[in-house]
């Protein structure tokens, strides 16, 4: 399984682990079932398209963003 960096603000962060935690799963594991799930409702689309817009509902901007390399390890 490949790894993926995502840059979203401090509290939706913080809300979004304590909703996968009240639901006994991992923030890693909500967003692939997210995405699986937004996908795969529109199969005979572009999955970019969608991901791409996932990503906005999601308030995630990468777009402009240049990460540097602590960030990317940083666990």
């Amino acid at each position: 399984m490949k790894n993926v960096t995502l840059s979203m603000p401090e509290d939706l962060l913080r809300e979004a682990r304590s909703y996968a935690q009240k639901r006994g799963t991992t923030l890693n594991s909500m967003i692939r079932d997210l995405l699986k799930k937004r996908i795969r409702a529109n199969v005979n689309k572009n999955p970019s398209d969608y991901l791409d817009r996932f990503m906005d509902d999601l308030g995630i901007d990468t777009k402009n963003y240049k990460f540097n390399r602590e960030e990317i390890h940083e666990r």
